[in-house]
């Protein structure tokens, strides 16, 4: 099986937050995250097998960092191959996080001006 996650479904912009997938039972596997929306280096493209040929778990990461306010968007696809059965099955799934625009600080009035 293969699942997606965010660290954070809410950043500021020029935050990074880490989108992770990860892939349980797997003698094989072809992984592929894309995302769109105002976000930089967030994607993953990940497939290859054991050296074995006996399942195992892997986790595979990507550092994105969002540009700009709005949404993003990130979207999971490819698939997984057990040994036991030697199937491959489709893996899929989203996660979307919110951009926000950081928050100015509200000025203080100076003591001085008393």
């Amino acid at each position: 099986s293969g699942s997606l996650s965010v660290s954070s479904g809410s950043v500021n912009v020029g935050d990074s937050f880490t989108a992770s997938v990860n892939v349980s039972g797997a003698a094989a596997w072809v992984v592929k995250v894309n995302a769109t929306g105002p976000v930089t280096n967030c994607s993953i493209n990940q497939a290859d097998a054991t050296a074995d040929a006996m399942d195992t778990n892997k986790t595979f990461s990507a550092t994105c960092v969002a540009t700009a306010e709005g949404a993003i968007n990130i979207n999971l696809s490819g698939d997984v191959t057990s040994a036991s059965d030697g199937n491959a099955v489709p893996i899929s799934g989203s996660r979307s996080v919110t951009v926000t625009k950081k928050a100015e600080p509200t000025p203080q009035p100076d003591p001085s001006w008393t």
